[in-house]
């Protein structure tokens, strides 16, 4: 991507993000990812399909809240966040069996209850013959209640079994979902839901937002083609990582961008692990396969910004691609800050 195409994404991106969010008020919705998501994609004007069935929405805000969920996991939502909804109705309806399981068992104790109690006078004012009719019944209610209890703490042990599985599953499918399969750092899912759990801890800020994006990794593509690129990523990736606190959230946020959260960071320390990871870049080189030449990986530019609490995330991500944008215009290679 060139310096003018960025300019233009930049510039596009904003404005369609600003149209998003005022969608949003118009609907009196929340400003949640899925509803985000639509109404971005809704602004793009890209999908048809999404359009006409925002536009047709009607009602109290939630109810066209679900209704815009609904559409976020049929028109937008990744194979891997579609087999998180599909384990979430599997685990509702097993806890929905298991409840009217235990429901029914609680039935039966009752009704045996009210059977000791109807048959307590035959057992006090009736002649022997009597009597032992009656205990020969208790025996057999006895043997069924017993009988029943035996099947029903087989339900719920099996019952647990099956969480235990849905469970290790869902903790899979979560991750799959948040991660980007190239890099495995978090995608913008997996930022978002980062974001959250650190605004609930509350003691992580000031933040300093880094938005970094590789400079002239388009041309680099067309020259050495995908593969090489996809190299390239990985590469930078680890690089980014492994030069960072254990426990700053970092996501690939687009091709060739990527998103690191500096927590306990005010944005003086932001812009110098900014440049100290820009000068380590710069060093970086690859060597493709079925060659013995080394290619320089290229060079990075850096927008940053400082998020505290009170700060919303598409906010803060707006205004750290504005710092980015200002220092493409310096021609790259450079970190600038968003004040």
């Amino acid at each position: 991507m060139n310096d003018v195409e960025y300019k233009e994404m930049v510039k596009s991106s904003g404005r369609i993000s600003r149209q998003a969010l005022t969608v949003l008020r118009n609907m009196q919705l929340p400003n949640i990812p899925p509803c985000y998501h639509v109404a971005y994609e809704f602004c793009q004007d890209s999908n048809k399909a999404l359009n006409n069935k925002l536009q047709s929405l009607k009602g109290n805000p939630p109810d066209m809240l679900s209704d815009v969920q609904n559409i976020y996991f049929e028109l937008i939502a990744s194979p891997h966040e579609l087999q998180l909804l599909k384990f979430s109705k599997r685990f509702h309806q097993l806890a929905k069996t298991t409840a009217t399981s235990v429901r029914d068992g609680e039935n039966q104790l009752k009704e045996y209850a009210t059977y000791l109690q109807e048959v307590k006078p035959h057992l006090t004012n009736d002649s022997g013959e009597k009597v032992l009719d009656v205990t020969t019944l208790l025996i057999k209610e006895t043997e069924a209640l017993h009988q029943y209890a035996k099947n029903l703490e087989e339900q719920l042990t099996e019952a647990c079994q099956k969480i235990e599985k849905l469970q290790s599953e869902h903790l899979r499918y979560r991750e799959q979902a948040n991660r980007d399969p190239l890099t495995s750092m978090l995608n913008r899912t997996g930022l978002e839901e980062a974001f959250e759990n650190i605004k609930k801890k509350g003691n992580c800020f000031p933040i300093s937002m880094l938005l970094i994006d590789i400079d002239n990794f388009k041309q680099f593509n067309d020259e050495y083609g995908h593969l090489v690129g996809d190299s390239v990523l990985k590469v930078m990736s680890n690089t980014l990582r492994k030069n960072i606190k254990v426990v700053d959230p970092i996501c690939r946020y687009g091709g060739e961008e990527f998103l690191i959260l500096l927590l306990n960071t005010p944005l003086k320390n932001g812009l110098a692990v900014a440049d100290k990871l820009r000068e380590l870049v710069k060093k970086l080189r690859i060597k493709p396969r079925n060659s013995n030449d080394y290619l320089e990986v290229s060079t990075i530019s850096v927008g940053v910004t400082e998020l505290n609490q009170r700060n919303s995330l598409m906010e803060k991500i707006e205004e750290v691609g504005q710092a980015l944008f200002k220092a493409k215009e310096k021609g790259g290679n450079c970190v600038t800050a968003k004040e």
